[in-house]
């Protein structure tokens, strides 16, 4: 008996934990402007999907502003990479192509 209470006690714990861990991030998420975005998207494509009265509005809006959100994350990712590049052939002295 004092076995499972054990057991419980700790399932407890990691709930918890989990929970704190969870509401942690969330809330430093939620200056993220991607993030912000990828609201706004959903928002957007919701009203206009309920208003064309079209089907599977959760289905089509989530692949449509994650596939936006996916290309704005690599051209942020692309712009550091030029910006690094470049930041690189100028303390070396080489001039960008």
């Amino acid at each position: 008996m004092a076995m499972w209470s054990k057991v419980i006690a700790m399932l407890v714990v990691c709930l918890v934990l989990a929970t704190a861990i969870q509401m942690g991030s969330a809330q430093s998420a939620s200056s993220n402007p991607l993030l912000d975005q990828y609201k706004k998207c959903l928002t957007d494509c919701h009203t206009r999907c309920q208003t064309e009265d079209s089907g599977m509005c959760e289905m089509k809006c989530n692949g449509d502003c994650m596939g936006k959100d996916t290309a704005d994350k690599l051209e942020k990712v692309r712009q550091d990479m030029a910006a690094e590049r470049q930041n690189a052939n100028s303390i070396q002295g080489v001039s960008s192509p």
